[in-house]
């Protein structure tokens, strides 16, 4: 089991997941395009 620590609008908590022995469909996040690089939090 993998464990962070996630911050989300200010607050931290503890993520905490366990991995699969098979391939499954997920989100995957990008960056738009249009926000400029000083706004990016990431």
């Amino acid at each position: 089991m993998d464990q962070k620590l996630t911050q989300r609008d200010g607050d931290e908590f503890d993520l905490s997941y366990l991995p699969r022995d098979e391939m499954v469909d997920t989100y995957q996040w990008e960056r738009v395009p249009e926000v400029p690089e000083n706004r990016c939090a990431i």
